[in-house]
């Protein structure tokens, strides 16, 4: 039995000497035994850690996973426990008096060691085989422990697996591959072991004793279904996961204080002579405590391929099959139309701006659905060659969604055909029944459209809803057991098609859950939630509405289930303005599309997806989706290492995006409300940075440019303020690597002008201006004059957005004045209304609304009973007058009114000419979302109660 007074430690001046022996034998993992008397212990080493699997009298009594760059050893022990879960096929079960009484439970209690085999891997890995035989004489079972090490990783996996060569055809239910007592190892003992290296004679010599003082410890991640767990102790951090998507890994302590770790996945399989495995488990160190960046570090090991920027367009709101009869022609998804929207593709996005497009995805609507998913001959009557022939010379591949539950538009149809067919179904009813992918038949058949689509040409796909049990008669498997048929139907299918096309495109969506363990087989997950919605946060835009409500599902993601998942792999669905769909609707100015644009490349994601109808794109749209592309791809290695930082977006809280990458760093913050609000942004080591990083500059590069006047280090903290529903972006990184002349405490606009001379237009200051590179820059002009580096003017102002503005309460409404100069092209005026607590979800009160004399419809946006925005565009300066009039009807109401302006004016800039040491060096940069030398402003223009009485009938 294993007791925390086993913890070993081995004496720093001998440990010295294994680090050297390892050291010598760097990029290598070596396996040694050690025997004394009844004592083995096997180790796995590579030049960073070691991991021991002690055995006392053939037994598996412990395990250690050690540091070994420390001068102090210093690592992670457990008692090595696991545990088989299943139904004995007899009278009499091991260990059970009654017959009948079948539910056995062996664990490594029940298996005394054999022998042991190594196997080495072609990527450097070495296997360690243990095999223990049943101790039980009347029982056939073995066992085998597996231990997989690569050179240069912190981290080892371990598997469990049961094999019976007499064929009883006993049924494993679940098994557990880690179930036991975890700890920290920390001091030190006197017991002296030979070491013999399985390649050579070589005798090491190493000290041990026991210690019963229990280390301090934090559980950073408990784990859950599909989650791995972490824990940090005093001298260092340790995680473990089953790499399998439907398994629990759990921590808990127990009663004694003492930590215990369960992972545990339902199997549902015959154990025959071949070894029935459990998925891999994996353990690893974390030296430094940055406990969940070593894990997402450990992922890009195990994912199915390298992440990369994927552009792509998708169909859904652009093209739907013919039997939508509301559907114009030119959306009906046929060959013709999807020829023209490649063609506006390249006309508009990948020539102008040299973006590629990665894949050209036909959504639901290009098959028959009284088909086994068969392509529509009457609107594809040539197939897909003629597709798949265009896209050819753009480098662009054909991309294919599938819904194997049946889809989304008129699913019945699918089902009922299938169903008609003998293809397997689960449930019952029109809005519970799906195709079940666990039945062999459907299952076939899926795999056999795949394997033609790849065939024909096409390099991704769209798997979109998938049902994970099923408990139909006549199944082979049911209930949870159902759950892992379906995982191995859809990894057969993942790995098939890749069989084919190494390069096949996987995006898993609806039906999926957050585990970091599905990248072993798709590229992309869905994030949950629905494919758009709208926040009822109070809000001016219906886009604004709809960046929240996505910010929202991740924030319960990754705030609230603290979900283990990396951004970049996440799929969130993209920038949606179509002709079937859009969450701007009638009212999207620039500026919020853009800001869409920016926040959406700003989270991380690497799945750059474009819902949109090209044919109602305008230049700018066009500009702003193409320039923020080539931003995040150009910033896609510092972009793909995400956190998300700040407040809750349901509550109107500031939030955002961090991503560290080295000494460098983009922050994206949002302020998802109209009042400013301020955010802080801890540099934090945890997060990415170096711990050593420091002189760092802050540089804000969207939607205005702006250089912080301080510099920072890592582990200090910035802090941004937000105007009204701003999304703004911020660039960090080290003075030495800026290659420009740096003007700070300065907005500003700049050009290149040679090699080494760069034009700067000051629009505003926030405090006096200077330069964070002064002896970098040899000349400074300023509006054409030669001027002294230090007697620069010290501030610019640009002017504001209104020169006056007054509001009055007339009786049931509101009069409101404003004067806007002639900098001021054009402003929304905005009007919030909000309920007295008492009123709160009564219907809120009709409105005119008249602007300068003549009646207006206002733009309104609204959360029944709570609150309502009503807003006019202004679009010529000079002085104006807004009434608005207010009738509850039938019932009195009482609120509050808020008014704002939003806008942006035109400045009257300072010209800098600049000249630097060495060749200009300028980054892509994200879009402007304004007019040339324009910035954009808010004013706040007052308050007011507002009351209304119930007509008299």
């Amino acid at each position: 039995m294993f007791h925390i007074h086993h913890i070993l430690r081995i004496h720093t001046l001998i440990f010295a000497c294994l680090l050297t022996y390892l050291f010598s034998h760097a990029q290598q993992v070596q396996m040694t035994m050690q025997q004394h008397e009844s004592e083995q212990i096997f180790t796995l080493s590579n030049e960073y850690i070691s991991q021991r699997i002690v055995l006392q009298h053939g037994m598996l009594q412990e395990e250690q996973l050690l540091d070994v760059t420390k001068p102090t050893p210093t690592g992670i022990f457990d008692d090595g426990g696991y545990a088989f879960d299943l139904m004995w096929t007899g009278w009499n079960a091991p260990g059970k008096y009654f017959n009948g009484d079948l539910h056995v439970e062996l664990t490594q209690h029940d298996f005394i060691f054999r022998y042991a085999k190594t196997h080495d891997q072609p990527n450097g890995a070495r296997i360690l085989h243990l095999y223990f035989k049943a101790i039980d004489p009347e029982n056939p079972l073995w066992c085998r422990l597996s231990y997989e090490m690569l050179p240069g990783k912190t981290y080892v996996r371990r598997q469990v697996a049961l094999a019976d060569s007499t064929g009883q055809d006993h049924w494993l239910a679940a098994v557990y591959p880690r179930r036991g007592e975890i700890a920290e190892i920390q001091h030190s003992i006197s017991l002296r072991y030979g070491m013999h290296e399985e390649t050579s004679m070589h005798i090491l010599q190493q000290e041990m004793k026991s210690d019963e003082q229990h280390s301090p410890f934090v559980i950073v991640k408990k784990g859950d279904f599909g989650q791995p767990v972490a824990v940090d102790f005093q001298h260092t951090g340790v995680f473990w996961g089953t790499e399998y998507p439907a398994a629990v890994n759990r921590l808990a302590v127990d009663n004694n204080q003492k930590l215990i770790l369960t992972c545990q996945e339902w199997m549902g399989n015959i154990i025959d002579s071949q070894w029935l495995c459990s998925d891999w488990v994996v353990e690893g160190l974390s030296p430094e405590h940055h406990l969940q960046q070593d894990f997402y570090q450990y992922l890009t090991d195990i994912q199915v391929r390298p992440d990369r920027p994927y552009v792509l367009y998708n169909s859904w709101y652009d093209l739907r099959s013919p039997a939508f009869k509301d559907v114009a022609a030119e959306h009906i998804m046929n060959e013709s139309n999807v020829l023209r929207l490649i063609r506006q593709f390249q006309q508009n996005m990948i020539q102008p701006y040299d973006i590629h497009l990665d894949a050209f995805v036909l959504d639901d609507g290009w098959d028959e659905y009284a088909s086994p998913w068969q392509l529509r001959k009457s609107t594809f009557p040539h197939g897909l060659q003629p597709i798949i022939n265009a896209l050819k010379p753009l480098h662009t591949s054909l991309g294919i969604w599938i819904g194997p539950t049946g889809g989304y538009s008129f699913r019945m149809q699918r089902i009922n055909w299938m169903k008609a067919h003998g293809y397997e179904t689960v449930g019952n009813g029109p809005n519970h029944i799906m195709l079940d992918i666990t039945g062999p038949k459907y299952f076939n058949l899926l795999r056999s459209r795949a394997v033609d689509f790849t065939k024909q040409g096409v390099g991704y796909f769209k798997w979109d809803g998938i049902q994970f049990s099923s408990s139909e008669p006549g199944r082979s498997a049911v209930g949870y057991f159902s759950e892992r048929i379906a995982l191995q139907h859809i990894a057969a299918m993942a790995d098939t098609v890749r069989k084919l096309n190494p390069n096949m495109y996987i995006n898993i969506t609806s039906g999926t859950w957050m585990s970091p363990w599905w990248l072993t087989m798709a590229d992309q997950i869905w994030m949950q939630g629905a494919d758009y919605g709208f926040s009822t946060t109070p809000s001016i835009l219906s886009r604004d509405a709809a960046m929240t409500y996505k910010d929202m599902v991740l924030y319960d993601d990754y705030r609230m289930h603290e979900v283990w998942f990396p951004m970049n792999h996440v799929m969130t669905h993209g920038i949606i303005k179509a002709r079937l769909a859009s969450v701007g609707k009638d009212d999207d100015p620039l500026e919020s599309f853009a800001h869409d644009v920016m926040l959406y490349f700003g989270r991380g994601v690497s799945m750059y997806e474009l819902y949109i109808s090209p044919d109602i794109f305008t230049a700018d749209e066009w500009r702003i989706l193409s320039e923020g592309l080539k931003w995040a791809k150009s910033r896609y290695s510092v972009l793909r290492h995400t956190y998300m930082v700040g407040g809750n977006p349901a509550l109107g809280e500031p939030y955002g995006y961090v991503h560290f990458q080295g000494d460098s760093g983009i922050i994206v913050v949002r302020n998802p409300q109209m009042h400013v609000q301020n955010i802080q942004i801890k540099l934090d080591p945890k997060q990415g940075i170096n711990a050593g990083a420091k002189n760092l500059v802050v540089e804000k590069v969207y939607p205005t440019h702006w250089i912080a006047p301080d510099m920072y280090s890592a582990g200090g903290t910035l802090s941004f303020s937000l105007q009204g529903f701003e999304t703004a972006v911020y660039e960090v990184y080290p003075l030495r690597d800026a290659h420009r002349p740096l003007l700070s405490n300065a907005v500003f606009d700049m050009k290149a002008i040679d090699s080494k001379t760069m034009s700067i237009h000051v629009l505003d200051t926030t405090g006096p201006i200077k330069w964070l590179n002064p002896s970098a820059i040899t000349n400074v002009q300023i509006q054409g004059q030669p001027s002294q580096l230090f007697q620069m003017q010290t501030q610019f102002t640009a002017p504001q957005l209104l020169s006056s503005a007054n509001l009055q309460n007339i009786h049931t409404g509101l009069y409101i004045q404003l004067a806007a100069p002639q900098t001021t092209q054009s402003f929304r005026c905005v009007v919030f209304l909000y309920p007295d607590s008492l009123d709160a979800g009564k219907p809120l009160p009709d409105c005119i609304m008249q602007v300068d004399g003549k009646p207006v419809k206002p733009i309104v946006q609204q959360s029944p009973g709570q609150w309502m925005a009503l807003s006019d565009i202004i679009s010529q300066p000079g002085e104006h007058t807004i009434s608005l009039q207010f009738d509850s009807k039938d019932q009195s109401w009482h609120g509050k009114a808020e008014v704002w302006a939003i806008g942006h004016v035109q400045t009257h800039p300072a010209s800098l000419t600049c000249t630097f040491n060495d060749e200009l060096e300028i980054p892509v940069m994200p879009p402007s979302a304004y007019p040339k030398l324009s910035i954009p402003r808010q004013q706040f223009i007052g308050s007011s109660a507002i009351a209304t009485k119930a007509k008299q009938m």
